[in-house]
Order: C-alpha cells, then sequence, then structure tokens
C-alpha cells in the first residue's frame, strides 16, 4: 500500500508549495524597491534590475533543467535547483552592496527555475487530458493568488524589519522546500530518457516543438500577456510609492486587488470551460486585454494620474490575463506529454525571458506619469490578437458545447 505521501494528490500539493515559494521570491521582494534605493544607496534602475536579474536567471535555466529532469528525474533536478536558491537567498540577506545583491538574485532565479521547470513536467507526468486541464487551471489560480498576496506580506516585513528580513523569510522557505524534497517527496517521471541531455536529441526535441505553430502560438500568448504584468510589478512601486506617496503597506493592498483579479479570471475560467470551445474562452480575454490597455494608454495621455485611473485599467488587463495565460497554459502542456520536461522548459524559459525583457523595459519608463506602462500594454493587446489569428484561430470550430479539453 502506498504511503500518503507517495500518492499523485499530494505529489501535487507539494508541487504547488514549491511553486508557491518560487513565485514568493518575485513579488514578495517589490515593496521593498525603494528601501533598498536609499539603503544601499544605489539608482533608481539599479533597484528595479534586482528584479529583472532575478528573471534573467529563472529563464535561462529552465532551458537546462527541463533535459536534465528528462534524463535524470524531476527530483534530483529539484534538489539542486533549491539547492541553489538557498544559497542565493543567503547572500543577499548578507549582501553589503548592489552588486553582490544582483548575483544573489541571479542565483534565486536559477535555482528557483527548477520549481517553475518541474512543476509543469510534473503535473504532465501526473494527469492528462481533461483533468490536465482542471489541475492547470487551479495552479493558475494559485499563481494568481501569489502575486496577489506577497506584495502584502512583503509591505509588513520591509515596514516592521526592513527590507533584508524578506531575503532571511525566503531563505527558510527554500530550505524547507529542499527538506521535503529530498525527504519526502518521490519521482515523478517514470520514463527516464537516457539521452535527454545529449546534442543531437536535445536538438531533434527542440527542433519539434519549434516547428509546431500551435504550440508557438500558446507560448507566445502566455509570454507576451505575463510580460505586461512583470512590467506593472517592476513599474508600480515607484509610480506609487513615490510619485503617488503610496506607502510600503498600502502599496503592498494595491497589488494585491490587482493580483485579485487573475484569481477571479481562472475561477470563471474553470465555469467557461465546460461549456465553451477554449478559441471562444481565449477570445473573451483578448478582448478584456485590449479595453484594459486602452484605459490605460487613453487615460494616462489625458493626464490622469491617480490610484483610480490606473488600478482598474490593470484590473481590467489582469482579468482578461488570467483566462489567456491558463487556457495557454492547458493547450500547450498537452501537446507534447512524451518530452513533457522540454515542453514545459521550452514554455517557461520563453515566458520568463519575456518577462526580464519587460522588467528591464519597465526601467526606462518615466515615473512621473504611466505613458510608458499603457503604451507597452497595448503594444502586447495588439500583437496578442495577430498572433491568435495567424496562429490559433480555426473558424470551422463551435463557439459553444461539446469542448475537446484535450486538443
Amino acid at each position: 500500500m502506498q504511503k500518503w505521501y507517495h500518492q499523485p494528490t499530494a505529489s501535487m500539493l507539494m508541487v504547488m508549495f514549491y511553486l508557491i515559494v518560487c513565485a514568493a521570491s518575485t513579488h514578495i521582494f517589490s515593496p521593498a524597491l525603494p528601501d533598498l534605493q536609499f539603503d544601499l544607496n544605489t539608482s533608481r534602475g539599479l533597484s528595479q534590475l534586482t528584479i529583472s536579474i532575478y528573471l534573467l536567471g529563472l529563464a535561462t535555466c529552465q532551458f537546462f533543467y527541463g533535459s536534465f529532469s528528462d534524463q535524470y528525474g524531476r527530483r534530483l533536478t529539484l534538489i539542486i535547483g533549491f539547492s541553489i536558491a538557498t544559497i542565493g537567498s543567503l547572500i543577499a540577506y548578507l549582501s553589503q552592496n548592489i552588486e553582490t545583491l544582483l548575483i544573489a538574485r541571479f542565483l534565486q532565479g536559477a535555482g528557483a527555475a527548477s520549481g517553475v521547470a518541474m512543476m509543469r513536467a510534473a503535473l504532465s507526468d501526473l494527469f492528462s487530458g481533461a483533468k490536465l486541464v482542471r489541475v492547470s487551471t487551479y495552479f493558475m489560480m494559485l499563481f494568481s493568488i501569489v502575486p496577489a498576496l506577497t506584495p502584502v506580506i512583503g509591505g509588513y516585513i520591509v515596514d516592521l524589519s526592513g527590507w533584508r528580513m524578506v531575503f532571511l523569510v525566503l531563505l527558510a522557505l527554500f530550505f524547507i522546500c529542499l527538506m521535503l524534497i529530498i525527504f519526502v517527496w518521490q519521482e515523478t517521471n517514470k520514463n527516464l530518457d537516457a539521452q535527454a541531455l545529449s546534442l543531437p536529441v536535445m536538438r531533434k526535441n527542440y527542433g519539434y516543438l519549434l516547428r509546431q505553430g500551435s504550440f508557438l502560438g500558446y507560448v507566445a500568448l502566455a509570454s507576451l500577456t505575463t510580460s505586461g504584468v512583470i512590467a506593472y510589478i517592476t513599474f508600480s512601486p515607484h509610480l506609487l510609492q513615490v510619485t503617488l506617496n503610496l506607502s510600503a503597506v498600502q502599496y503592498g493592498w494595491m497589488v494585491f486587488l490587482t493580483g485579485s483579479t487573475l484569481l477571479i479570471g481562472n475561477f470563471f475560467n474553470l465555469k467557461l470551460i465546460k461549456h465553451y470551445t477554449r478559441q471562444a474562452i481565449l477570445l473573451a480575454g483578448l478582448l478584456l486585454i485590449i479595453v484594459g490597455a486602452l484605459m490605460l494608454f487613453i487615460g494616462s495621455h489625458l493626464g490622469w494620474l491617480s490610484v483610480y485611473s490606473i488600478v482598474p485599467a490593470v484590473f481590467i488587463y489582469a482579468l482578461g490575463g488570467s483566462v489567456v495565460m491558463a487556457n495557454s497554459f492547458a493547450a500547450a502542456l498537452n501537446m507534447n506529454k512524451h518530452i513533457a520536461g522540454t515542453s514545459g522548459a521550452l514554455f517557461g524559459t520563453c515566458q520568463t525571458a519575456m518577462s526580464f525583457i519587460a522588467s528591464v523595459i519597465a526601467t526606462s519608463f518615466n515615473p512621473e506619469h504611466a505613458k510608458g506602462l499603457g503604451l507597452y500594454l497595448l503594444i502586447i493587446a495588439i500583437v496578442n490578437t495577430v498572433i491568435f489569428l495567424v496562429l490559433l484561430y480555426q473558424p470551422s470550430k463551435s463557439i459553444s458545447a461539446n469542448v475537446n479539453l484535450a486538443d
């Protein structure tokens, strides 16, 4: 008889915890940026790069972890990754200058990349078809809660104990994950590929994925949509805390209000997938993204600069974005289960790489207004619509009823 923690549900719950910690290491830190800038006597751009450099580590290392886990298993991959993340958190806590902190943040991202990549691969190992779609949506709901709640938690930590305490909390969380992986979590990859890391096989697998137009379309939709959220997270601390004079705690609650829309969107997505095709749901999500982007773009050019003009627009963008990301994620996972690690790694690498680019772009936005952010979100809305129409739209498919969740 299997022990309780060997069951698929228990494995899924532990993967959820790993994902929470990895996601928290990005979002819990954002309220600390103004204090960090002052304490380390650095510039606004360099302080914002602590988010960008984390995303760079997250993006570049997923590419390696995917093939590594297909050959050596998800468990060993996670042990290596979370060990690196734990060391990075310790260095970040002890850092005395911005250069050391940037190195530490890269290590955090490089280690956390294992958790993000293995989350996708482990889900594909454990579930398939309609059940994978439902579980993926639950994970996207969880992924929505984290960016909504952790800035609030981070705001209180910074307010009470300073920005270094954020990294002490992350150090403890990464260490707990590492202990769970070593002593409790069981391997989910039952079909190890002894050649997965060989260059010919990697070239073959990644080449196979890059030739699939629909897979690339789903990856592009998720990556671009996520980048809009990351641009807001990178830019908003200085816009809301410095320009609009919100405290770290108030800023955290503003991000919570915006991030909670991701949870709402995923909740509605669970209802919608029972009655409508994926194409119809994606189209609805894209329309909401366009509306939110237009609201922010037009409002910023009319000179409206307040919480009441910025947050509702981002709210609508995030609502549509949650629907687009959840369905793109589930569709991409279902397509290539025989190389789940490689497929999940490529998906995650592209998504995180685009987020890294967005975070760097966001450092150039003028914090005196939201015109740059509004323009960026509008460009995403337009490009997403073109990608959907060119690569994914199939007019012959019905809009409602008899949805094939495995397509």
